[in-house]
């Protein structure tokens, strides 16, 4: 190549690679580079300035005319898989490319992907490819998955990665063997489940004989690219991106060492079809666990080494933790992945020896019976008793979601979960103490769903004058009911009464989600209904509502204190 255009490319290179411009101003960088040259060809020729030599023709076919361009002639772009997702269920189909031409591929033309609906499953039938100006096919939703083997193989041409990688298991071999286990983690490596683990083999995964084993943790989330704007989220892509653990953390992290590919949006899809688009990288681990892939030369040898990976951690944050592993979300009965605590009230539960783990065998057999289930009702059944939906990380088989399901530090630490969950929700600092402005204690927090006239169905909509009641008696029901600085039961009681009018009262009852009915009172709550009611009407039959469907403002009172009584149960041994 002509030393200009070997400067072009090597340009183009480091704006990419190095300083990590986006592709739009590598090409804009390029075009103008290649503009400058030409003028300065132009200005050699002064009788004819627009008529290049021979040599200057050659030199400006030889030019880069993108940052693909240029990465192909440097040799750094990569192999990649093509898929075609389906627009309509996010099914996703490899390409196969065309024997010698690596940019044509064979895809099919209609999604056979069987959805499951209430009447049973039928065959999506969506469209998958448009044509091109050039009448050639290309994908309507084209969704691109670098090589993972071409992936593993650069990596291992570096000696700080292979160094890294081969120093990890072999020093925790070491300290299992002599019994000097670290006593603080610094690393994955230093942690009881990595070192626990079993290979492949059935032996430590530790112990890698003359072979090369890597442990990944896996990624997924989603971002606007569009950036956020006052007008809410309105385009959604997602990244997922593998890092090895046995590197430093200085450097585990870097891009050159990820294994990253992007999920198309325009709008980020639901759990099932989330899962379309983390198949086919968990099915590369399924291969590369077992049998493995064979590389033909490292960093440090010319004789090839066999390499094992796994996932060993999938890290996200909390809604797409859940959605990855095919557990439901975070506002479900089924309030932890790790143990068998059913129902929210258990979110205020301190008594950690009596949480029971999760059976990883049972939530196995129901994630596999969701996939197989046939129509919406049985999916719809597994879901509610049992929590999980089909997820492929389950075709690892080394799969333990109990453990290996983790929350980023980031959102954990630093966003602040655990400082919410511990301080507002468990009130286990000061504020516990928490005084209301004339005396009574807060006895706990609750999510409180906010009045929002736009989005309140018709039946509970309430005039502005009264949106200020629905925040008083929020905060009514969150305050003490025994103890110290506590309400009564009859004082709560006529606070709800004196604060909260019909329309009030009736939308908290609506978020709270409690029954209309008044059969199932505590006999407490119940027996001060029939009080109240007795005191303010004269009618017998005022007391019960027609049918025993809450009616009046006394009747939704009592059903809100009947669901603080139970919850302040579980709430004010952690006060």
């Amino acid at each position: 190549m002509n030393p200009i255009n070997q400067v072009l490319v090597l340009l183009s290179v480091i704006c990419a690679l190095v300083i990590g411009l986006s592709s739009e101003q590598c090409s804009f960088l390029i075009g103008v580079a290649v503009m400058l040259v030409k003028l300065g060809m132009s200005t050699t020729q002064s009788d004819h300035p627009h008529k290049f030599s021979t040599l200057q023709n050659d030199i400006i076919q030889g030019m880069p005319t993108s940052l693909s361009d240029a990465l192909k002639k440097f040799g750094v772009d990569g192999r990649f898989e093509l898929y075609a997702a389906c627009p309509t269920c996010h099914f996703t189909y490899k390409g196969h490319a065309l024997p010698g031409n690596r940019e044509f591929y064979h895809l099919p033309e209609i999604c056979t992907n069987e959805v499951v609906s209430k009447e049973g499953t039928y065959k999506c039938g969506a469209s998958l490819l448009t044509k091109r100006r050039d009448n050639t096919l290309q994908p309507i939703k084209p969704f691109l998955l670098p090589s993972f083997t071409d992936y593993i193989a650069r990596c291992l041409q570096d000696p700080t990665y292979l160094n890294q990688c081969t120093e990890a298991t072999d020093t925790a071999l070491e300290s299992i063997r002599t019994g000097n286990a670290p006593n603080n983690v610094q690393d994955a490596f230093d942690a009881y489940f990595v070192r626990d683990h079993k290979g492949p083999d059935g032996k430590l995964f530790v112990d890698r004989g003359n072979k090369i084993r890597l442990a990944f943790s896996i990624h997924t989330d989603f971002f606007n690219p569009k950036r956020i704007t006052h007008r809410g989220l309105h385009a959604s892509v997602g990244v997922v991106s593998c890092a090895n653990l046995a590197l430093d953390s200085s450097i585990r992290y870097l891009p050159e060492y990820l294994y990253t590919y992007l999920i198309p949006g325009p709008h980020e899809p639901d759990y099932d079809q989330l899962d379309h688009y983390l198949r086919p990288t968990l099915e590369k681990f399924v291969e590369a666990w077992r049998p493995g892939m064979r590389v033909s030369r490292t960093a440090n040898s010319e004789l090839g080494v066999v390499v094992e990976a796994g996932i060993f951690l999938s890290v996200n944050d909390l809604p797409a933790a859940r959605k990855a592993a095919g557990f439901m979300g975070t506002m479900s009965n089924f309030i932890c992945t790790v143990c068998n605590l059913h129902g929210t009230h258990h979110i205020f539960s301190c008594d950690h020896k009596n949480w029971p783990r999760r059976d990883i065998s049972e939530l196995r057999r129901w994630s596999e019976a969701y996939r197989d289930a046939r129509t919406h009702s049985k999916r719809t059944a597994i879901v509610k008793n049992h929590g999980v939906r089909w997820s492929s990380f389950w075709l690892l088989e080394y799969w333990d979601p109990t453990r290996m399901l983790v929350i980023d530090a980031m959102h954990c630490i630093l966003e602040g979960v655990v400082h919410y969950h511990c301080r507002h929700v468990l009130r286990l600092d000061a504020s516990a103490t928490q005084i209301s402005a004339d005396g009574f204690k807060y006895a706990f927090d609750w999510p409180w769903t906010l009045y929002d006239n736009e989005t309140v169905p018709e039946g509970l909509k309430i005039p502005e004058k009264q949106v200020l009641s629905v925040i008083k008696v929020q905060k009514a029901l969150s305050l003490a009911i025994s103890g110290d600085k506590a309400l009564t039961l009859e004082q709560l009681w006529s606070r709800l009464e004196n604060q909260g009018t019909l329309a009030s009262l009736k939308f908290v009852a609506h978020t709270l989600e409690l029954p209309t009915t008044l059969h199932n009172l505590s006999a407490k709550v119940s027996m001060m209904h029939v009080q109240r009611a007795c005191r303010t009407s004269k009618k017998p039959e005022s007391i019960r509502a027609p049918t025993g469907v809450a009616l009046t403002k006394s009747h939704f009172i009592a059903l809100l204190l009947d669901w603080v009584s139970k919850i302040s149960s579980f709430k004010e041994p952690f006060c």
